[in-house]
């Protein structure tokens, strides 16, 4: 399915193309949201990391809201041609700026703890979850871009470990007691926070991947193989 639209979307001029084109920059506008959250928890720094993000967030619904124009005035002037493709693209602009929100909660997040926070003993978890969700953006542009029905397929997949381990961390920091009672670590909150945020964000790149590989129907949910 998604080679299939890819085809059709290349090479052509109009709002449908332009469209297209939108969301591939809300993608890549997003992975950049995340990137500078993530290197910004990495020193002390008093940079508003928060504004910056804030802006960039805007921006993101700025599109989705051309998005929607372009394809419902496609639809109208070409009388329901492309039909299908432009429901995927309204499905894929939901999950796109959904994403910038969750982008934007992890630089609230930062933004309220200055200092460089350490996960301790959960450093190499968030790590790996982190460079997992770039690795699924990256597989998401391409797959998008490139009309690669196999790439769609494998960053859908990536988020299988991405959830295990974030759930599992929570389990284990919340069974411990770790955010129970009056007191409560400052890194254990912050961690438990940006790891419920980041699979979010990886959860919506695998309905965005989802859209373009699954029939309609199955949109969101595990890819057919």
């Amino acid at each position: 399915m998604l080679e299939r639209m890819w085809e059709l979307l290349k090479g052509r001029q109009g709002l449908i193309s332009d469209a297209w084109n939108d969301c591939l920059r809300m993608l890549v506008t997003d992975r950049e949201m995340l990137l500078i959250v993530t290197e910004a928890m990495k020193q002390e720094t008093d940079i508003k990391v928060r504004e910056k993000v804030a802006a960039m967030d805007k921006q993101i619904n700025a599109q989705q809201q051309e998005v929607r124009k372009k394809v419902f005035e496609h639809l109208v002037l070409s009388q329901g041609k492309d039909m299908l493709q432009g429901l995927q693209m309204l499905m894929i602009v939901i999950d796109l700026e959904r994403i910038g929100d969750y982008g934007k909660n992890i630089a609230e997040v930062v933004d309220m703890v200055p200092a460089r926070l350490n996960f301790h003993q959960y450093e190499g978890r968030y790590n790996e979850v982190v460079a997992g969700t770039l690795e699924m953006f990256d597989l998401t542009l391409i797959a998008l871009r490139d009309g690669n029905e196999a790439k769609a397929q494998e960053a859908s997949l990536r988020y299988r470990s991405i959830s295990q381990i974030c759930d599992g961390t929570l389990e284990e920091i919340v069974s411990a007691g770790g955010v129970q009672g009056d007191s409560v670590e400052q890194w254990k909150l912050g961690l438990v926070l940006i790891l419920r945020y980041l699979k979010r964000v990886s959860a919506h790149l695998k309905n965005v991947c989802t859209s373009m590989v699954n029939p309609f129907h199955r949109i969101g949910y595990r890819p057919d193989l």
